[in-house]
């Protein structure tokens, strides 16, 4: 993996409807950096764990512009368990994976916008 210094680590700022705006620092990846589509988003969800996830489909499906950062993988902790027995909607449990990938696909259906690999480091309020 190539090792960059902090001036040559690209950096993102995407202005948010309530005057903030989100700084976050790109990770190096084999297969590339990711980059948001849009320069603005009425929603920005940092971390993709199951909480996470949740609030991205519940944005999304009111029709918010939003924006789902998360550092490694969906899911986080949960998305690693072999089976989770106490999520409710699934009576007979899941497994992490399946539970990630399915709250994953419902934010995507929604129209959230899944930015992978980054890392928030700072928000900054500007404005009102």
């Amino acid at each position: 993996m190539t090792t960059l210094r902090p001036s040559e680590v690209p950096a993102a700022r995407f202005r948010l409807s309530a005057g903030l705006v989100l700084l976050f620092l790109a990770q190096t990846l084999a297969t590339g950096a990711t980059t948001a589509g849009s320069p603005f988003y009425d929603v920005v969800v940092v971390g993709a764990g199951p909480a996470g996830l949740g609030s991205a489909v519940y944005a999304a499906s009111e029709g918010l512009r939003t924006l789902l950062v998360e550092r490694t993988a969906t899911g986080g902790q949960a998305g690693q368990s072999s089976r989770i027995e106490n999520y409710l909607g699934f009576p007979d449990g899941v497994s992490g994976g399946q539970l990630a990938d399915r709250a994953r696909r419902q934010a995507v259906k929604f129209g959230a916008e899944l930015l992978l690999a980054r890392d928030v480091v700072a928000l900054e309020a500007h404005g009102p």
